[in-house]
């Protein structure tokens, strides 16, 4: 009933509580449930995605992850996320309450929750790395600094990108709202205009790392994100296929691609 009646949040400590007395019970893993990988809770958790949210992000994953979004992906995902429990119940949650947020009521409260789901994505995106990465110190910043220079192609995108974002932009003005807006922009003239998936990876990581150093910190009314909910929805997409680009850098993958 919860869930039919749009309290996800609420539904999903329910599944999570289905989830410890299956694993009591013997069968399996309390985090089946949570994840969607059994049939119940695949019809409540993973289903209502792929048919009302993903259609959306199938065209930028690609590009970028190199993968087909799909409900297998999602299963897939969230089974590696899951590993750091908190990743997977995050992201979960995020993009129901994106999926949620979709095609309802377009006023002030309803694009602030959406660009807090957005940011719970990036969130989730540091938090993987940390989860994984050994030996590395910093934040978003360095962590994908290091993960991007499996792949020296994305590596010289994302740098790039880094380094006409410090010509544009004096160092006072870097953390504006002003600032990152130029970053989503340019993010997506060059996700459309470049030819490879490894360059692709470095100018969506790079746009990860600009919005966590923003959306963290303030509720900057000026973000475009914040006035344009399409927008907002693209841009999850787009973080959503980095967390994907993190979960290639954990398996030795990105380098191929």
């Amino acid at each position: 009933m919860l869930f039919v009646a749009g309290d996800f949040d609420r539904a999903f400590q329910y599944f999570t509580a289905a989830g410890i007395e299956d694993e009591l019970s013997g069968r399996g893993s309390r985090y089946l449930v949570s994840t969607g990988d059994n049939p119940l809770a695949e019809r409540a958790i993973i289903r209502p995605l792929v048919q009302k949210l993903i259609l959306n992000w199938q065209g930028d994953y690609k590009s970028i992850a190199f993968v087909d979004l799909d409900q297998s992906e999602l299963k897939i995902l969230f089974n590696w996320l899951v590993q750091r429990a908190p990743d997977a119940f995050q992201t979960v949650t995020a993009l129901h309450r994106l999926r949620l947020l979709t095609g309802g009521l377009d006023n002030e409260a309803a694009r602030y929750q959406m660009v807090r789901a957005l940011s719970d994505i990036v969130l989730a995106i540091e938090s993987s790395l940390r989860r994984w990465q050994v030996g590395v110190d910093g934040q978003l910043f360095d962590r994908t600094d290091t993960l991007l220079r499996i792949n020296p192609v994305s590596h010289s995108s994302f740098t790039s990108f880094n380094n006409d974002f410090i010509n544009a932009w004096t160092k006072p003005q870097r953390e504006t709202g002003s600032a990152v807006n130029w970053v989503i922009s340019e993010a997506l003239t060059r996700l459309a205009a470049r030819p490879t998936v490894a360059e692709r990876i470095g100018i969506a990581a790079y746009l990860a790392v600009r919005l966590r150093n923003s959306l963290m910190h303030v509720n900057e009314e000026i973000l475009d994100v914040h006035n344009n909910p399409q927008l907002c929805l693209r841009v999850a997409g787009i973080a959503f296929a980095v967390l994907r680009v993190s979960k290639h850098g954990n398996e030795n993958t990105l380098c191929a691609l």
